[in-house]
């Protein structure tokens, strides 16, 4: 692709991948010996292979292996890997990557910020992205939460958010909020103690 730049994956596995601007993941060109002819090759002349991707969640994910590393592969985000290689900055594990357009298969560099977990759920909701949790793409007014969403609504309760507004993203009721945090409901997963909060609604 014309404009692409390629560098190696700023983790552990550095000199075995690489990731371009436009968020495509191959192997790392190296040299491979043949022992049937005694001839040696490289990824470059065997043809450039680029890495299959799996969405999960809507999110465009790898998997890296290397024995020399770990027995089994890892899994990582395509877009964080993107803004991890070509723009790493300081606490960046405590930051979350937006994509700009809303498009989360979209991972190309000029399309990726850095963004606080506030700031990523009002673009959604100001963007109205919210829409795109629904599994079937409908609105589904008795929307039932998995564990995962749950322990998320109790983190993004920390950024200050308004029930109405986490609400909105996981289109459930602001109540079934409040009951959340509050320990209400799910605090055998929260771990939350059943209490009275300020009225965030």
């Amino acid at each position: 692709m014309e404009n692409e730049i390629w560098i190696n994956v700023n983790n552990e596995y550095h000199d075995y991948y690489m990731v371009s601007n436009f968020g495509r993941i191959k192997k790392t060109p190296r040299k491979i010996y043949k022992k049937h002819t005694g001839n040696i090759q490289s990824c470059e002349q065997q043809g450039e292979k680029i890495l299959k991707t799996h969405k999960y969640c809507g999110y465009l994910k790898v998997f890296f292996y290397c024995k020399n590393i770990q027995s089994k592969s890892k899994c990582y985000s395509i877009h964080r890997l993107v803004l991890e290689s070509f723009n790493l900055v300081p606490n960046m594990k405590n930051l979350q990557v937006n994509h700009i357009d809303g498009n989360k298969e979209n991972n190309k560099l000029d399309n990726l910020e850095l963004v606080t977990p506030k700031e990523n759920i009002r673009h959604a909701i100001n963007n109205c992205l919210f829409t795109l949790r629904d599994q079937n793409g409908e609105k589904n007014h008795i929307h039932k939460l998995t564990e995962e969403q749950v322990l998320e609504i109790v983190e993004l309760s920390k950024q200050n958010l308004k029930y109405v507004e986490m609400a909105k993203l996981f289109n459930v009721d602001p109540q079934t909020i409040s009951d959340i945090i509050r320990g209400r409901h799910w605090s055998w997963l929260t771990k939350i103690q059943k209490k009275s909060l300020n009225n965030r609604l």
